[in-house]
């Protein structure tokens, strides 16, 4: 891929979306591994803080695909935040809501217990996506008994159980 004809990777990648940005991208990422390990891929015994540092040096790695780079690959216990996390972490409490998800980050890496990180991460962005919704069904949430957001809802609201 490093060294593929543009237009084959872009080919190859648009059903993800975005090809024509991240095509160009995923070679020049894939170049700086290469110069810096000597090889197509992070090394597999490295800090966590390293590869941190590492990760967000390159073009178009943000805090969250980090985070998921060591989550996902090296089991790291990091916790990436997306818009359903912080929406989830919001409304239960957990999560101030004027924080930011980079500030959110770095909190919920240190208060996850060891272990929990990929599941809690899995099992909050399926609520967020099925449930806790921009538009919540709260009547149906497993998690409305602990819910800030619901005990601030007028039980007369429909939906409110």
């Amino acid at each position: 891929m490093a060294f593929a004809p543009l237009p084959e990777l872009e080919s190859a990648i648009r059903v993800a979306g975005l090809a024509p940005s991240k095509g160009p991208r995923i070679q020049k990422v894939l170049r700086l591994i290469s110069e810096k390990y000597g090889q197509f891929s992070l090394p597999s015994q490295a800090r966590p803080e390293e590869l941190l540092d590492f990760l967000l040096s390159l073009p178009g790695v943000g805090p969250k695909t980090a985070r998921c780079v060591l989550l996902f690959s090296y089991g790291y216990p990091v916790f990436p935040v997306d818009t359903h996390i912080l929406r989830v972490g919001k409304r239960l409490g957990f999560i101030k809501e004027k924080e930011s998800p980079a500030r959110a980050m770095g909190k919920l890496d240190r208060l996850i217990p060891a272990g929990l990180h990929l599941s809690l991460h899995l099992l909050l962005i399926e609520h967020g996506r099925k449930t806790c919704r921009p538009r919540p069904l709260c009547g149906v949430c497993p998690l409305r008994d602990i819910c800030s957001f619901y005990r601030k809802i007028p039980s007369s609201t429909p939906g409110k159980a």
